[in-house]
């Protein structure tokens, strides 16, 4: 199995505190960073105890100089408060190789830290500038090609423990195997060794509850999970397979019906629109905006209070690559961003979802990564009817298919034309693990592969959408 640096089971939660606080019994499990000594300390059974080389993280390193080496396993503690510092990659890493950087002063936003990959690329490009305030930051060497990944985690306090009211992803925990799920969960899942199997909560469940499964190393599509409700249905199955790489699949508990939906397989939920944008541009509520600041930089004008409920929800994504170089600026029109007046965002392939905190009158900044985009956009809200197939057809977008294959394979064509956003669904109606569905691409690739798909699981459900001559799986 490789090694990424942090691997484990449970929830992570840190929490940034002024002074530690007496332990407790309670406390077992907790990892709190301490401000006053700047320390990591986790609660055993009978004390705080401070986490350093052999705490599991890796050596504990607060007393970081501008040029310092990040070396392996380490978690650099950055005091940018005076001045910017860089920190220096190793120049022959091993692939695995991990270390993990945060922002102890919130100090990043004013005096930005600058990764330098040492002669290999950081999300492409040769210095990352990681300018977000508190920032929690893990690189993670993944081979010659690619270089270094960083993954810019936010805040300490919503890193782990958070919702999206709050900022946060939800109680992160990272899994290698088997395992039962807890509401707001959201699971790194790290299929290296096999498939595995995620059980979904099946009592407390309020309406909304919600639980995220996450394709931590892009591998869903060589070793697949399957999520099952434990007595309660996923969109009326009792298990769904997730086979598709860098899938994220969030899981929302509806108490009307006593089912989890999906947030991409429920007609009747809220779904963001995709829009292609070049230019200034005032945001609507659940707008997913694909921006491309290829010839300059712009602004975003986030909505007005008064169109707003509180977590609504607006989405930027760097679709050309270019926030580095030109950055992309969002306003909000009434409020604050996180208490500031604007965010810049200029981190090459950054995704930000702004959600509305309507009690404290501010967006709070979710900063998912750039995969994340690939299966939560699609415009599509008005499909028709579930339309029965039992030989091959031409499939339309804006269609729902259930694909009976009971006596025979079958071929669905996909559309030689299609719009932005536009998607179809298709269910299995038979097996398609005894006799095969495959979808003709028509011309365009799918999940950018120039050849056709071959879908061979029993009870498989899933969602195409087109965007820039690509059919997304979802």
């Amino acid at each position: 199995m490789k090694n990424y640096g942090i691997t484990m089971e449970g929830p992570i939660v840190i929490e940034k505190v002024a002074s530690l606080p007496t332990w407790m019994a309670t406390d077992e499990g907790r990892i709190l960073y301490n401000e006053t000594d700047k320390q990591l300390y986790m609660g055993t059974n009978t004390q705080w105890q401070v986490q350093g080389s052999t705490g599991g993280y890796g050596t504990l390193d607060s007393s970081f100089n501008d040029n310092d080496p990040l070396e392996n396993g380490n978690v650099y503690l950055i005091d940018t408060s005076s001045a910017s510092k860089t920190g220096t990659l190793p120049a022959s890493p091993s692939e695995g190789q991990s270390c993990t950087i945060i922002d102890v002063k919130g100090s990043f936003k004013q005096h930005p830290f600058y990764i330098n990959g040492n002669g290999n690329n950081v999300n492409g490009v040769g210095i990352l500038t990681v300018d977000v305030a508190n920032a929690f930051v893990t690189v993670i060497f993944t081979g010659a090609t690619d270089g270094w990944k960083a993954d810019i985690g936010g805040t300490l306090s919503a890193i782990g423990g958070g919702s999206a009211s709050t900022g946060g992803v939800g109680d992160v925990v990272h899994v290698t195997s088997g395992y039962n799920a807890f509401d707001n969960n959201f699971i790194f899942a790290d299929t290296t060794t096999g498939p595995f199997q995620i059980n979904l909560p099946n009592s407390g469940l309020a309406n909304g509850s919600s639980v995220t499964v996450y394709d931590q190393l892009g591998l869903f599509g060589e070793n697949a999970v399957t999520v099952s409700g434990l007595g309660n249905n996923i969109m009326g199955k009792p298990t769904i397979l997730i086979n598709t790489k860098n899938a994220r699949v969030d899981f929302i508990w509806d108490t009307d019906t006593g089912e989890w939906k999906t947030n991409y397989s429920n007609a009747t939920s809220i779904r963001p629109r995709v829009k292609d944008v070049t230019s200034n541009t005032d945001a609507k509520v659940n707008d997913f905006l694909f921006c491309d600041t290829w010839a300059g930089p712009f602004a975003i004008t986030l909505p007005t209070s008064g169109d707003l409920q509180n977590n609504s929800v607006v989405t930027v994504f760097d679709q050309t690559g270019t926030f580095g170089s030109n950055a992309l600026t969002v306003l909000p029109s009434d409020g604050t961003i996180d208490e500031d007046s604007f965010l810049v965002c200029d981190i090459d392939g950054l995704r930000v979802d702004f959600v509305w905190d309507a009690e404290n009158l501010t967006w709070k900044a979710d900063f998912g990564g750039s995969v994340l985009a690939s299966t939560t956009v699609t415009t599509n809200t008005n499909y028709d009817n579930w339309l029965v197939k039992n030989v091959n057809f031409n499939a339309d977008v804006k269609e729902k298919y259930i694909v009976d294959t009971t006596t025979a394979a079958i071929t669905m064509t996909l559309p030689a034309t299609a719009q932005n956003g536009e998607g179809l669904m298709v269910s299995d109606g038979g097996d398609f693990s005894v006799n095969n569905l495959t979808v003709a691409r028509n011309g365009h690739t799918i999940e950018g592969l120039n050849e056709d798909m071959t879908v061979s699981t029993k009870n498989m459900s899933f969602e195409l959408i087109f965007y820039n001559n690509n059919w997304m799986i979802a």
